[in-house]
């Protein structure tokens, strides 16, 4: 497949929407009527216990919202390698990094 501007601009833009969608959720404290139902921790706390239904749940809502066309696949890539990111990356790191940093907080 050839990678025209056209298809990576997709890809970042699908990249760029994902991202929002999980700065979003860092910012459900700061909503009025959500914090009342969830918190941020919370939902971190669940996409760490469903990793792989959370993959398949925003997949789904990919190709809802974007269809199978090649540039609703490319958009759908780039929100996949976003994804796969924070669920496999930052999600589960969470908890490495308070680790580390308690260790050095605790180090005069």
């Amino acid at each position: 497949m050839l990678l025209t501007p056209t298809f990576l601009g997709l890809l970042l833009a699908g990249a760029a929407f994902w991202a929002l969608i999980w700065a979003a959720i860092h910012k459900l404290d700061d909503i009025p009527y959500l914090k009342e139902v969830t918190s941020r921790q919370e939902v971190l706390d669940w996409i760490e216990d469903h990793k792989g239904l959370t993959l398949v749940i925003t997949e789904g809502v990919n190709f809802l919202l974007h269809g199978l066309s090649p540039h609703g696949v490319m958009f759908t890539l780039g929100g996949t390698i976003i994804n796969s990111l924070m669920v496999f990356g930052y999600v589960s790191g969470r908890q490495v990094l308070a680790v580390i940093s308690e260790k050095v907080a605790s180090n005069p």
